[in-house]
Parts: C-alpha cells; structure tokens; sequence
C-alpha cells in the first residue's frame, strides 16, 4: 500500500490545540512540506459564530466537548473531519453521526500507521487459527489520561470480533508514569500462546498519521456512516 502524501490541504482547523497531541500536529506543519495554513488554532474562549472560513478539513484532538460543541459548524460548513478524540458516549455518537450525515468524517482513535498494521496482522491471526482459548488486552498509557479502556484498546477488541472471534476478549488497563501509549495482546491456545505489543515513543507518530488520513479524508465523498481507517487509505 503506497501511504504517499499528496499535501493537498490548503486550510487546516485544529481543534484542541492547545493539548499535547495538537501541539505535535502543529509542530510537523511547522517543519515539512505541508502547504496546509492554520486556519483555526481552537481556544476555551474562542465562539464557533467567531469562525468563517471554510476550512479544508478539519483534525480534532480535544475532548467530547469540544467535538460535540463544534460539531454544528463543521456541518453547516459541510467540511472532512477526522475525529481522534475518545470517551464518547453512545448517544453522543448518534449525535455526532447525524450531524454529520453530509460530511466526509472518520472516528480514528489511534492515526498511527503502526497500529494499523498491528490490527490488520491480529486480523489475520484470527482467521488463521481456530482453536483460540482466549484473547486479553493490556493497555498502559500516562496519568492524566482520562478514559478507560483506551479508545485503542476498544478498536483492537472491535477488530478481533469483526475478524470472527466469538469469545469474550478482557481488557486490563493501568495509569503509569508519562507513557505514550502501549498496547499487548495476548492470544492464548491450546499449547502455545502468542503475545503482540505495540509501543508508542513519541506522539509525534499520531500527528504524522492524523495529517495523512486528513489528506486523504478530504477527497472522500459524504456520507453518514464514518469512515474506516482502511477506507480512508484506499
């Protein structure tokens, strides 16, 4: 799969700049090839009757809040989204999807293409083995984080049981120190067990993949089921 970046964007709005993953997003812009202009730097006090540019599309990395306050402007603007934000609701999910019903949008909780990589290869174990006992999910990730389990941890279970795993799929979480993010699973059978982790180093790797996705997001077509991180690569 050819993950070239076209740079196509032209008017970014970043919605929770201020946090550490909008600061990164910022940060990349300010140092690649990027033509994309900061149209919308998001701010506590900042009004969404303040904002008249239609931007490109738009990157969210706030909190549920946030998203859900914006959500009406993006939709008049018609504008791509790409939400990474976790710990919505059920219902505030059904409000985001009607909101949305004539964007482009996508729900990603985790944009690194290293994830994705290590949820296509569980994918694949799934379907080959038929004899799997048990599948645990541990997930570590830095004090101030709010929700838990972590969004990630949430698709990867969902991608398993998509994959044709019938059983219950446990999910440990633990609070430590400043980590980034680290996510195991561990597949457990009749005479040996399979043990995978993911780590995340720097949360420079998120802002990399949530740029991408952006880009190639603000080519797809409305529609009011969100897209799929495969769906937006394609």
């Amino acid at each position: 799969m050819d993950f070239t970046v076209n740079h196509s964007l032209k008017k970014l709005a970043l919605v929770g700049s201020t946090g550490k993953m909008g600061q990164k997003v910022i940060e990349l812009l300010s140092e690649n090839s990027w033509k994309a202009k900061l149209t919308l730097s998001s701010s506590i006090h900042l009004e969404t009757n303040d904002i008249l540019e239609k931007p490109d599309v738009v990157i969210d990395f706030s909190v549920p809040e946030s998203t859900l306050k914006w959500a009406q402007k993006w939709a008049e603007f018609k504008s791509p989204i790409l939400i990474c934000t976790t710990g919505f609701k059920k219902e505030e999910f059904e409000t985001l999807k009607e909101k949305f019903k004539n964007n482009a949008w996508a729900m990603i909780p985790n944009t690194s293409l290293g994830i994705y990589a290590f949820i296509k290869s569980l994918r694949a174990y799934i379907k080959f083995f038929s004899d799997i006992q048990s599948i645990t999910i541990h997930e570590v990730h830095h004090v101030h984080k709010k929700d838990s389990p972590s969004g990630t941890a949430l698709l990867l279970k969902m991608a398993m049981l998509d994959a044709g795993f019938a059983g219950d799929i446990q999910i440990l979480s633990a609070r430590e120190g400043e980590v980034v993010g680290t996510h195991t699973v561990i597949i457990q059978r009749s005479y040996d067990r399979l043990i995978l982790t993911h780590e995340a180093h720097d949360r420079r790797l998120f802002a990399e993949g949530a740029l991408l996705l952006a880009d190639n997001l603000a080519n797809k077509a409305p529609r009011s089921q969100p897209y799929t991180f495969d769906e937006i690569l394609s």
